[in-house]
């Protein structure tokens, strides 16, 4: 091993020889072990090492097909020239590696070259091309495709049923983050997913799961599911669609691994196009007027899936049945209000939601049914089946919880970032004689002790509706503009700026300014380089449960 760093990687060899170039006592219990052959486990140079050792008995492998990964050898050729590379990966015995047969496999059609591998290979296991799988990536057409979906699509059912009983909150998380697109990802980008009818089974039962945490019923075609399917900055659950994802995921791999490709195949095949490349190309073109990515552009994953979730989401828009859909899709797609959707169940920092609030939470932003149409018990007011007439009932019991929550928020995080804040201060008055909300009893700029003043308009409210629909933001913009009216004669040595956050998360312009400013202070004396984004999901998560209240509120328990 210290040969061949010598010779391939001389600048690492005096590091690695003042490591490996004498024995190693290795402990267990009150034994020692003297360890003086191979690298030892857990040394980040390991793999490299590792690969540099054979490095040699690689280069004198002559099969037409030949790729190594590590330990993992794939050859491919001609009867004679696998059987000598086979001699030689056998000669590795020299340096202390021998081939495990029973763990070799044999891909091959004709029974007759079959049997002469056999003889050189004995106990390998022979196994069907339907089932072969180089890397983990399935091989050959789209029935061997389909076989390893299968098996992708049997895991996620068993995890979905698991998912059922535990909290929402957890569930969808890990549903997104971990058990369904990223479970699925790596054989989408290395083979032709696209072409398999699995995937649509994939995306029904990713539906049916996501409707049973959620506790909404999303039926086939429904907008909802095909908002929910949409990343989260576009006003999705983040909880994407195998289906859509597909061509754009063998594209840009394609695109990718290009060059690798042309180093790898032998040069008779090097000028064969990658087989489905156009078949993914014309099913990713479909209904889109967009060409498609070019140069180290193609290479991104993200640059060919925006193009399709750029146009699902327009068609949304487009095609929404009235103003208040509208206005709902404006507001779920501007930066910051989907922050809660990211934030964590850790209860100790307070971003744990329950059942009610993340099933609440995901049918205000996608416009699902929440409950049947009923009377509000505080105000009288007729309340349809979206529930949304809680957030903006005056009576409502969510309304102060937020308000509360928002500028107690403000206020730890004026405290993190030692800035020392007192919430409703005496002595400070606007126009109409009532308190501000909090003060700073130190400069925050310009020598001027800052005053802030919380909103949380509704983007649903009716009295809204004009706005809403124009733009996302544009009431949080509104409710700011107020708020900067009634305290035009603040006393001059403050300096004041409004917090206004609509009940879908939306954030005005003027109140995230300051809340990147706040942020950021606070990674300037905490060091945490996420603290803007942790805030953020804080406030998120506290309009999400004040909507809960509000909500749950206006049906009452004859309701429920």
């Amino acid at each position: 091993m210290l040969e061949a760093v010598q010779t391939l990687a001389p600048e690492i060899y005096p590091f690695v020889h003042s490591v490996y170039s004498s024995e190693s006592t290795l402990l267990w219990g009150d034994k020692s072990i003297q360890s003086s052959e191979g690298v030892q486990q857990g040394d980040p140079l390991g793999p490299l090492l590792f690969c540099l050792a054979i490095h040699h008995y690689g280069t004198q492998l002559s099969s037409e097909f030949c790729v190594m990964y590590l330990d993992d050898i794939t050859l491919g050729g001609s009867p004679e020239a696998v059987q000598h590379d086979l001699e030689i990966i056998e000669s590795m015995e020299d340096i202390g590696l021998s081939l495990n047969n029973q763990k070799s496999e044999i891909i091959c059609n004709d029974p007759t070259t079959r049997g002469t591998i056999l003889v050189s290979l004995p106990g390998a296991r022979v196994v069907d091309p339907l089932e072969a799988c180089l890397l983990g990536s399935p091989l050959g057409n789209e029935d061997s495709v389909s076989v390893a979906l299968k098996v992708k699509l049997a895991a996620l059912e068993v995890m979905g049923s698991r998912l059922e009983h535990i909290p929402a909150h957890d569930a969808i998380l890990l549903l997104r983050n971990s058990f369904a697109i990223p479970k699925l990802l790596y054989t989408l980008r290395t083979s032709p997913s696209f072409l398999s009818p699995v995937l649509n089974s994939f995306d029904e039962t990713l539906r049916l799961i996501v409707g049973r945490i959620t506790n909404i019923r999303f039926t086939v075609g429904d907008p909802a599911w095909t908002q929910a399917t949409l990343p989260i900055k576009q006003g999705g659950l983040g909880i994407r669609s195998a289906v859509q994802l597909a061509p754009s995921a063998f594209l840009a791999s394609a695109a990718a691994s290009s060059e690798l490709i042309q180093n790898i195949l032998p040069a008779r095949l090097q000028s064969q196009p990658i087989p489905s490349y156009d078949s993914a190309l014309c099913i990713w073109s479909q209904d889109l007027d967009h060409p498609p990515p070019s140069g180290p552009a193609a290479c991104i994953q993200k640059n060919w899936d925006a193009c399709k979730v750029e146009k699902t989401a327009d068609s949304l828009l487009e095609n929404a049945p009235d103003d208040v859909a509208r206005a709902r899709l404006l507001a779920v797609s501007a930066r910051g209000s989907g922050a809660w959707l990211q934030a964590l169940p850790i209860s100790s920092v307070g971003l744990r939601m329950d059942d009610n609030t993340i099933r609440i939470a995901v049918g205000l932003r996608l416009g699902s049914t929440l409950c049947r149409p009923h009377i509000c018990q505080h105000c009288g007011a007729e309340v349809d089946h979206l529930a949304s007439h809680g957030l903006s009932c005056k009576r409502s019991e969510g309304r102060h919880h937020r308000h509360s929550a928002i500028n107690d928020i403000i206020h730890r995080a004026l405290s993190s970032a030692r800035i020392p804040s007192r919430l409703e201060p005496s002595g400070l008055h606007r126009s109409d004689g009532k308190r501000p909300d909090g003060v700073t009893m130190v400069p925050w700029k310009c020598g001027k002790p800052l005053v802030w003043d919380a909103t949380c308009p509704d983007t649903f409210a009716s009295s809204y509706r004009a706005l809403s629909t124009s733009c996302a933001g544009a009431v949080a913009a509104a409710a700011e503009e107020r708020k900067l009216a009634k305290y035009a004669n603040l006393d001059q040595g403050h300096s004041f700026t409004p917090v206004a956050i609509e009940t879908l998360g939306v954030i005005g312009p003027k109140s995230l300014v300051f809340i990147r400013d706040l942020g950021h202070r606070i990674q300037q004396r905490t060091g945490e380089v996420r603290s803007l984004m942790y805030l953020l999901q804080r406030l998120s998560v506290a309009i999400q449960r004040g909507n809960s209240a509000s909500v749950m509120g206006s049906i009452g328990a004859s309701s429920a």
